[in-house]
């Protein structure tokens, strides 16, 4: 194998390894904004449930609420869109390792038609030196 054709292969190997990273990364986030929604549910019913007595507490407690609510629907949005690139970078790479292995397997076919090509000649060579060696018998 070339050069040229090694650094092809490496290129392909940094591209995949840096998309698996970011994959990584973005499963991460999605997680993490997982654990947030429901620790923000889990604050949401606990508040719910809590009895105020004062005007100002109810109001205070509605405000919460609502603020917990449109937290977790902004929360939601994002996880849609970091699940949406994530699709997105998982389709890349496997492109990306179809691209890869197509080009190893290109690689390999044309080693063994050298190889092929090689025995070939060396066929041809030890016959004509054995029909030499007949003939001259």
């Amino acid at each position: 194998m070339d050069t040229k054709n090694r650094l092809f292969i490496k290129k392909k190997d940094f591209e995949i390894n840096n998309l698996k990273n970011e994959i990584k990364e973005l499963a991460n986030k999605i997680e993490t904004l997982e654990k947030k929604i429901s620790q923000n549910i889990e604050t949401y019913v606990n508040r719910e449930n809590k009895k105020f007595q004062e005007p100002m507490a109810l109001i205070l407690k509605e405000l919460f609420l609502s603020t917990l609510l449109k937290e977790n629907e902004y929360l939601k949005r994002e996880k849609t869109k970091i699940s949406s690139i994530l699709k997105k970078k998982q389709e890349e790479l496997s492109i990306l390792l179809g691209e890869k292995k197509a080009f190893e397997s290109y690689l390999q076919k044309k080693k063994r038609e050298k190889e092929l090509k090689e025995n070939e000649i060396e066929n041809r060579l030890a016959n004509e030196i054995f029909l030499r060696n007949f003939s001259n018998k």
